[in-house]
C-alpha cells in the first residue's frame, strides 16, 4: 500500500477578478466581447508538502491566507493552475460547506437520502443508518420538516450526521470542530478522536490553537499564500501567534454588557502586577499574578462582603474562580480599602487570559458590583504542554 495519503508539489492556484461594474443592459451586453479591467489574485504560490496515510495534518493561518482554498482544490471543488502536482490516494470526504446541496422544500428524511447519495451512499446503506444519522443530529422531532424552516444549527447537525457515515480514507475538516451547540461539538470532537484512532488521514483547518495542538501530529502554517512553516504543531502555532501577534486590549470601558450590580460597595480599580511590583500585562517568568483590587463603600447597609475573581481563557473556558468566603476569610467593609491576591502563573499555558472580579454581599449574595472579563494579561513562558493547564507531574523510570 502506499504510504502517501496526499502529495502536493508546485501548487498554484490564480483567480481573476473582474473589477468593471455592469450597471446598464449596454454594458451587460458589451461585456460578452470585452470582459474589462481584471486584476490577478494569488492565493496559493509554490505550495509543497506530503501527507502519509493516518497523519492529523492541522492547517492555520490568518484569514486570507489561502487555508480554505487549499481545502478546496484538494476535494476537486477548484481546478490548480496549470503546472501543480496533486495527487490523492484513497477515498475523501470533505467537510467544508456542511448543508450544502440540501433541498430547502425537502424535508429533512428527504435530504437525508439525497445528501447521502451525493457523497456515494446506497439507499440501502442510508435505511440501515437512517436512525443513527437522525438520533446523531438529535432531529427526531423534526425530521419530516422542510428544511426551510430548519435552523442553521439544525442544519449543520444534519449534514455533518451524513457526513460521518462516509467510510472515507481522508477527511478535510475546515472549523468543524465549532459548528453546533456545545454539546453538540463534544460529541463532533468524540468522532473526530475515533476516526484518529482508526488510522484515517485528517486534515484540520482552525483558528483554534488549543485544539491544533490537541488533535494534530503536524501543522502546516500558510500565510500570504504561501506555506512558512511545516512541523510540530505546538512550534507551528507559536508562530502563527507571533505573526499574528496583537497588543493587549487595555481595560475596557465599563458597558451595561460586562458591568453590573448596585455599587453599593464598587470597585474602583483593578492592577496587575509582577513579583517586582510593576504593572504588567505580560508574564514570561514563572512566578505569581499579583492583582490589586481597590474598592470603596457608598452605602454601609451590607455588614459582611464577599470578593471573587475568575481567570478565562481568551476562547471563553474557564480556567479558575475563587473568593473570600470559599478560603473563610471574612471582610468587613471600611470606606475605602485594598484586597490583594496572588496566583501562581506557573500552571498556566501561553495564552491571552482575562480577569473577572466581583463583590457581593456575604449573607445575601447580592450583587454589588461585577466586572465580566474586563482585564487582560499574556502568559508566555514557552510551555509545551497542551490542554487548559499544566499541572504538576512526577515522572519515574523504573
Amino acid at each position: 500500500m502506499n504510504e502517501t495519503a496526499i502529495l502536493v508539489q508546485n501548487l498554484n492556484k490564480t483567480f481573476y477578478i473582474h473589477e468593471d461594474k455592469k450597471s446598464t443592459l449596454r454594458a451587460l451586453f458589451t461585456s460578452f466581447f470585452n470582459q474589462g479591467k481584471t486584476r490577478e489574485f494569488k492565493a496559493l504560490q509554490n505550495i509543497n508538502f506530503e501527507i502519509k496515510r493516518g497523519e492529523f495534518v492541522g492547517i492555520v493561518g490568518r484569514n486570507g491566507s489561502g487555508k480554505s482554498t487549499l481545502l478546496k482544490i484538494l476535494a476537486g471543488i477548484y481546478n490548480a493552475n496549470k503546472g501543480s502536482t496533486i495527487k490523492i490516494n484513497g477515498t475523501m470526504v470533505p467537510f467544508l460547506e456542511l448543508g450544502v446541496g440540501f433541498n430547502p422544500d425537502l424535508s429533512g428524511r428527504e435530504n437525508i437520502f439525497l445528501n447521502g447519495t451525493i457523497l456515494g451512499m446506497t439507499r440501502h446503506f442510508l435505511e440501515e443508518k437512517f436512525d443513527e444519522i437522525v438520533d446523531f443530529a438529535e432531529l427526531r422531532n423534526f425530521i419530516d420538516v422542510p428544511v426551510k424552516n430548519y435552523s442553521s444549527g439544525m442544519m449543520v447537525r444534519l449534514a455533518f450526521s451524513i457526513a460521518i457515515q462516509s467510510n472515507a480514507e481522508i477527511y478535510l475538516l475546515d472549523e468543524i470542530l465549532s459548528v453546533g451547540d456545545e454539546n453538540f461539538q463534544k460529541k463532533s470532537a468524540s468522532v473526530i478522536r475515533k476516526l484518529k484512532k482508526e488510522g484515517k488521514t485528517i486534515i484540520y483547518i482552525s483558528h483554534n490553537m488549543d485544539s491544533v495542538k490537541a488533535y494534530c501530529d503536524r501543522a502546516l502554517l500558510v500565510d500570504r499564500s504561501e506555506l512558512k512553516m511545516d512541523g510540530n504543531p505546538y512550534l507551528v502555532t507559536e508562530e502563527y501567534k507571533r505573526i499574528n501577534e496583537v497588543s493587549i486590549p487595555q481595560v475596557k470601558e465599563a458597558t451595561e454588557k460586562d458591568r453590573w450590580g448596585n455599587k453599593d460597595v464598587e470597585i474602583t480599580n483593578i492592577e496587575i502586577k509582577n513579583d517586582k511590583g510593576e504593572v504588567v500585562k505580560e508574564f514570561k517568568e514563572v512566578g505569581n499574578i499579583n492583582i490589586d483590587i481597590s474598592y470603596k463603600v457608598n452605602k454601609p447597609d451590607h455588614k459582611e462582603v464577599m470578593f471573587g475573581i475568575g481567570i478565562y481563557r481568551q476562547d471563553g473556558l474557564h480556567i479558575t474562580g475563587t473568593n473570600t468566603t470559599n478560603r473563610n476569610i471574612v471582610i468587613t467593609p471600611n470606606n475605602s480599602g485594598l484586597v490583594k491576591i496572588k496566583i501562581s502563573n506557573n500552571f498556566l499555558l501561553d495564552n491571552d487570559y482575562a480577569i473577572t472580579a466581583a463583590i457581593f454581599d456575604a449573607v445575601t449574595n447580592e450583587t454589588l458590583d461585577y466586572h465580566s472579563n474586563r482585564y487582560q494579561f499574556r502568559i508566555l513562558l514557552k510551555n509545551q504542554d497542551q490542554g487548559a493547564v499544566s499541572l504538576p507531574v512526577d515522572w519515574e523510570i523504573l
